[in-house]
């Protein structure tokens, strides 16, 4: 079996070599995609590239598609269905995904960054200034949040600006 990792930055050396126990596998290091999708069994994919017909078609023995998303609008899945060619992804794995608080963290630093108008701050001290009075952000307590979406990330956000003391609205 040959496994490919289109996308390698920051992909785990121990999954390589556990994928090496079931078949020989190949890093894409730049120059011809074509070439490199031509043998490939598994592909693993993150969001760099959209997986449709034409980037596929050079993949005439490909099985599975692996993806380390829950969300698909990078992948063609009709083309996928078409070809008998099984997605792998973290769509509905709620254990797992629980324990992964990366977006709504980041998330949650936005809307931070935004209420206290840092972006700004940093770039008027970037500019060697500090006018305090002219960079007054604003406070999440008392505040209320909407927010569009109560999924896991939705909710995990929700409990975050609870605990600042904000009122929470969603959809």
């Amino acid at each position: 079996m040959k496994i490919g990792v289109l996308e390698p930055e920051d992909f785990s050396v121990k999954a390589i070599e556990k994928l090496s126990t079931v078949g020989v596998v190949v890093v894409y290091t730049g120059g011809n995609v074509s070439v490199f999708l031509k043998d490939l069994d598994v592909l693993f994919i993150r969001l760099g590239y959209f997986i449709d017909s034409n980037f596929l078609q050079y993949s005439k023995k490909l099985k599975f598609l692996c993806s380390p998303t829950t969300g698909h609008n990078h992948i063609d899945l009709k083309y996928l269905n078409d070809k008998n060619i099984e997605l792998v992804s973290l769509r509905g794995e709620r254990e797992f995904l629980n324990t992964i608080r990366a977006t709504p963290e980041h998330t949650f630093g936005l809307i931070l960054s935004l209420i206290r108008n840092y972006k700004a701050a940093f770039i008027h001290v970037g500019l060697g200034r500090w006018d305090r009075d002219s960079l007054k952000g604003s406070e999440l307590y008392g505040k209320n949040v909407g927010i569009i979406g109560m999924g896991r990330v939705g909710m995990l956000i929700a409990q975050y600006c609870r605990l600042f003391g904000s009122k929470i609205s969603y959809f």
